[in-house]
């Protein structure tokens, strides 16, 4: 068995706090990560930190980008074991987005419709919690809703899953400082 890790946050930023307003969730961004010391986390974001409209696939960690304009950035880390072939299947998908990254585009539409019955199929568009689900969803791990009407709290909806730290990234990050900030 492996591990996967799921990282839920809510950072500073407008558009994150409007997500909290409209949804009403704890968190409203979702991240994957795929190694125990943190070092980068796989999602889709804001490509330029000062820009909300221009998003797609994002590398993350705790100290640069978005995350590191704020001070305090709430977390809940959650911690999935699946299959070494559902992990290498992640792994091999997540690849295959950072060399193609400039073909992908941040899920606007699907966003907005999250919360109805209506949803718009493509291929090329995620919002963050869609691009989690979506790698589960091809990797043949269970999730309590399709892709696109995933929301980041969802995930701890998932069979077998364990909260293994809930608390300030930063915080959380620290422990694995010598790593994450090469």
């Amino acid at each position: 068995m492996k591990e996967v890790y799921i990282i839920l946050t809510q950072s500073g930023t407008y558009f994150s706090r409007l997500l909290k307003v409209f949804t009403g969730d704890e968190f409203n961004h979702a991240s994957i990560c795929l190694d125990k010391n943190f070092k980068e986390f796989y999602s889709f974001g804001r490509l330029k930190v000062n820009n909300p409209f221009i998003g797609g696939f994002v590398k993350e960690n705790a100290f640069t980008h978005v995350f590191g304009k704020f001070e305090r950035v709430p977390c809940m880390v959650i911690k999935k074991e699946i299959s070494e072939h559902q992990y290498n299947k992640i792994r091999a998908l997540i690849n295959t987005f950072a060399r193609r990254s400039y073909i992908y585009g941040y899920d606007y539409i699907n966003l907005a419709l999250a919360k109805t019955f209506f949803r718009v199929s493509h291929r090329k568009r995620f919002f963050c919690s869609e691009f989690v689900a979506h790698l589960f969803k091809k990797a043949n791990v269970s999730i309590p809703k399709i892709p696109e009407k995933m929301k980041p709290y969802d995930f701890t909806e998932m069979d077998d899953v364990e909260v293994i730290y809930k608390g300030e990234l930063k915080e959380w990050c620290t422990q694995f400082k010598e790593t994450v900030c090469e």
